[in-house]
């Protein structure tokens, strides 16, 4: 369910982008779940390359790919060990799912950007969907919590809530608590601006 909810918004934004390419050929950076390869191959992109280096992401985005009758080709590139010989190869390079905040460095960032250019054709779109961090930061200073808005593309605010439980220029914590079990999870993120 909760796919269907992302793609109502994500892939239709991505298309919209993705038209001026006769067949684009796409690498998805981060695979995660596989919501965003699964829906542009619904959506009839199907020169897909998904990375991921996650084995339990890995896994849960096969699962969902064989739910919807999708297969996915899945590589496991460290955004800064990008291979030359994938150089002007994508006619976009997609990283979602605020991933680009796991790197914790700027120079791993950096070496991850120029990892992403490299492997763009000329001309190609390099899209990064990042988080509010200005937002968070300011929010979190004035009020000690962040609760997040998150119906635009997290879609599980049914089941779980989100919030900031802590914030600094080096450092944001997301905590994810099921409403129903209490279980909770925590992220760990680098607030670039």
């Amino acid at each position: 369910m909760i796919l269907k909810k992302r793609w109502k918004t994500e892939i239709p934004f991505l298309l919209e982008h993705l038209k001026k390419y006769e067949k684009p050929k796409v690498f998805d950076s981060a695979l995660g779940a596989g919501v965003t390869s699964i829906g542009l191959k619904l959506a009839g992109i199907n020169d897909i390359i998904s990375n991921e280096i996650d084995e339990e992401f890995r896994k849960v985005a096969l699962e969902n790919a064989k739910k919807y009758g999708v297969t996915l080709t899945i590589t496991q590139y460290d955004w800064r060990d990008i291979p030359d010989e994938l150089a002007e190869t994508f006619d976009a390079v997609l990283c979602l799912g605020n991933s680009l905040s796991c790197l914790f460095k700027k120079e791993d960032r950096m070496k991850a950007i120029k990892n992403f250019k490299k492997i763009l054709k000329p001309g190609g779109m390099l899209v990064i969907d990042e988080r509010n961090y200005d937002k968070i930061l300011e929010t979190y200073k004035l009020k000690g919590e962040c609760i997040l808005d998150t119906n635009v593309v997290y879609c599980g605010t049914d089941k779980v809530e989100c919030k900031v439980i802590y914030a600094s220029d080096s450092m944001v914590v997301f905590q994810y608590t099921h409403k129903q079990t209490g279980k909770r999870d925590h992220i760990v993120a680098y607030p670039f601006k």
